[in-house]
């Protein structure tokens, strides 16, 4: 027999037990009104005047009284059967959340294998030559992330092959950045806006040309004075037109005017 059914049977019982008492007390209330009438008729006293014979009052008092525990018994029963009903509930409610979790944490488990084994299946040889063509060319120079794509476009990869590269190789942009901004004054003078405006030209997002900028160690009044004298070997100029260019170039005034004292 289950728990359920074991407590089904016994609330009947108890029910059945609960009826049988209330109809055993009306009964005996029943029998006393009987004899209090019959006592009542044999009785030859009179009454004295002003004064009613209160029988009647306790035979109802008596029954007000076993309705009144009729409907509180009736009451529990009702609040006995809602608490069985709730707790019922509640165990099917735990049990279906407990079921729910378990499921979720079983999907969970397998999303990793299925992942692993999606990308395994999608590197493909042309994948995996751009990525070591990439790593070459990092080695070789420095690139920004969108050099480098385009770079791998050019030699004739195709988009998702050189997409997966540029994703997937290990590189500090903003370190390659700064080397390339090295490179760029190895080369020849740059202003440092004219360094920053180089940087954003070749790929490289804002904040990584603002920090080659900021942590490159160099010299811009140097700077101008070289750019200056580069100007001087291809072309003769005024000071005045020298000057001129080299603000158009992005030195400050005080580079510039740097450049135009210390060229003799």
């Amino acid at each position: 027999m289950s728990k359920s059914e074991y407590k089904g049977r016994l609330s009947a019982a108890s029910d059945k037990s609960k009826l049988f008492n209330q109809k055993w007390r009306i009964g005996l209330v029943t029998l006393a009104i009987g004899g209090i009438t019959l006592l009542g008729g044999c009785d030859d006293t009179t009454q004295p005047e002003g004064e009613e014979p209160d029988t009647e009052e306790v035979v109802a008092t008596e029954i007000e009284d076993v309705e009144e525990e009729e409907t509180t018994l009736e009451a529990v029963d009702e609040e006995e059967e809602i608490e069985e009903d709730s707790e019922e509930e509640i165990e099917e409610a735990v049990e279906e959340e407990e079921l729910e979790v378990e499921e979720e944490a079983e999907e969970v488990v397998d999303e990793p294998e299925e992942e692993v084994e999606d990308t395994v299946e999608t590197i493909s040889r042309e994948h995996s030559n751009a990525l070591s063509q990439a790593e070459q060319y990092l080695n070789y120079t420095a690139f920004s992330k969108e050099g480098l794509y385009d770079q791998l476009i050019f030699e004739g990869y195709p988009e998702d092959s050189a997409l997966y590269a540029v994703e997937t190789v290990e590189a500090d942009w903003h370190d390659q950045a700064l080397s390339q901004a090295e490179q760029y004054l190895d080369y020849t003078a740059f202003s440092k806006q004219g360094l920053y405006e180089q940087l954003i030209f070749e790929g490289y997002k804002e904040d990584q040309a603002q920090y080659a900028i900021d942590t490159i160690v160099a010299d811009w009044n140097e700077q101008a004075l070289q750019k200056a004298l580069d100007y001087q070997d291809y072309s003769p100029m005024s000071d005045s037109g020298l000057f001129d260019q080299l603000v158009f170039e992005g030195f400050s005034t005080e580079q510039a005017q740097y450049a135009i004292d210390n060229l003799d």
